[in-house]
């Protein structure tokens, strides 16, 4: 009987043994596997993250492209237009009378009392016409809401450029006449618009016109001696793009992250043209530090327009919200659209990246749990079949054993009736 126990348990524990340790091993390799790719998994999905933002920006980006190709194609016409109708009438060109004018610098506003030759459009005199009461000849005529149109003289031998004949407004809703753009910036630097004109080229691009920033073509006018002696300018308002600032204030990064635009350069550097919902527009945000006392802006707008046009790259800092006490680290990926001199941002918090990890490992938690339950369970039926086909194995054997143990004692009739019994 012992023997026959002995083999019966042999087959049950050698197999069970075997499903049961191959088993536990698949499960065994296949946590081990998981358990080394979770531990990559927030790094991964602050990848994925960075790659969302990447292509955030990246298309905020060709929005821009698309529309200042747009707006650029419109001015084309325009001057164009313009120039035309200015030849239509007669022309530009000097009097031989001479006006006073006190010149006001666009910037600083300082005033220099100046005296130049009249500038004439055919036989007629613009006029010195302050307020838009007054109609001016010509510029009032070709003035459509957004495009601007300006005449300017050349001032001096540096190159300032006042405006004679405008449709410009200042802050104040006067005509901008008087007003001009001088050689020289506040800080020292030259004037880009000014420079590119005196050397004989077009500017195009965005520029500071009196009171705000427009997208422009500056064209210089030569007399015949092919001298530089002013300027025509055509400009527009962004506003014309209402439709991309309204896309890039639809625009959610994650779940409460959100594309920014600030200015990138000159005296708009740092101010937001476009912030979270508009609530921040035109504030100057360029001292604002983060949570390390980190000048966050500034190493922001330094870092847009001095990486290569078109790229994107990523900072990340810490941010305490008001009324908080932790900070939140945040990431923002850049890009540097020059035309508009626009610094865009896609900013999302790290934290939600980090939740996001944590629902997946959560996710594959409670696939490991029901895989246990699964293992447990095939493992039982294992062992109750295997327990079963052991049985089936060991019975003969232990009947067999038995009749061959009463044929040696002699128990002849005892084995026969063994015999008889199994088959």
């Amino acid at each position: 009987m012992l023997k026959n126990f002995s083999i019966k348990n042999k087959i049950l524990f050698s197999t069970s043994f075997v499903i049961i340790v191959l088993t536990l091993s698949i499960f065994l390799i296949l946590y081990l596997v998981s358990n080394k790719e979770s531990k990559n998994l927030s790094n991964q999905m602050t990848d994925y993250s960075k790659n969302n933002m990447s292509n955030l920006a990246k298309s905020i980006y060709y929005a821009c492209e698309v529309t200042d190709q747009s707006i650029n194609k419109i001015l084309d016409e325009k001057i164009k237009i313009y120039k035309d109708k200015i030849k239509q009438i007669g022309g530009l060109n000097f009097s031989n009378e001479i006006v006073n004018w006190n010149a006001i610098n666009q910037f600083n506003k300082e005033i220099t009392t100046i005296s130049l030759p009249k500038v004439m459009l055919g036989n007629d005199w613009f006029g010195q016409k302050f307020t838009f009461d007054e109609k001016m000849k010509f510029v009032d005529d070709v003035r459509e809401q957004y495009f601007y149109f300006t005449i300017f003289q050349r001032m001096n031998n540096i190159g300032d450029m006042l405006r004679i004949a405008t449709n410009v407004e200042t802050a104040d809703g006067k005509r901008a006449i008087g007003t001009y753009i001088p050689f020289t910036n506040p800080d020292g630097s030259q004037n880009p618009v000014v420079s590119a004109v005196m050397k004989g080229l077009t500017y195009r691009g965005s520029a500071y016109v009196v009171k705000d920033y427009y997208q422009t073509i500056y064209e210089p006018i030569k007399d015949k001696n092919n001298n530089v002696i002013g300027m025509l300018f055509v400009g527009v308002s962004l506003k014309v793009a209402d439709k991309l600032r309204e896309n890039i204030l639809k625009t959610v990064v994650g779940k409460s992250g959100y594309v920014f635009v600030l200015g990138g350069s000159g005296a708009r550097k740092g101010y937001y043209i476009i912030s979270k919902d508009g609530k921040r527009d035109g504030e100057n945000i360029w001292d604002v530090t983060d949570a390390n006392n980190e000048k966050i802006i500034q190493k922001i707008t330094t870092q847009a327009t001095e990486q290569p046009e078109g790229s994107i790259s990523f900072i990340q800092y810490s941010w305490i919200n008001p009324g908080e006490e932790k900070p939140n680290e945040k990431i923002v990926g850049l890009a540097y659209f020059k035309p508009f001199d626009w610094v865009i941002g896609a900013e999302t918090n790290l934290s939600e990246i980090e939740e996001l990890a944590d629902n997946v490992k959560e996710a594959f938690n409670s696939i490991y749990f029901y895989i246990f339950i699964v293992i447990t369970v095939m493992i039982i039926l294992t062992v109750l079949f295997v327990n079963y086909i052991s049985n089936k194995i060991a019975n003969p054997i232990k009947n067999a054993t038995e009749i061959m143990h009463d044929i040696s004692k002699g128990r002849i009739n005892e084995a026969i009736s063994k015999l008889e019994n199994i088959t």
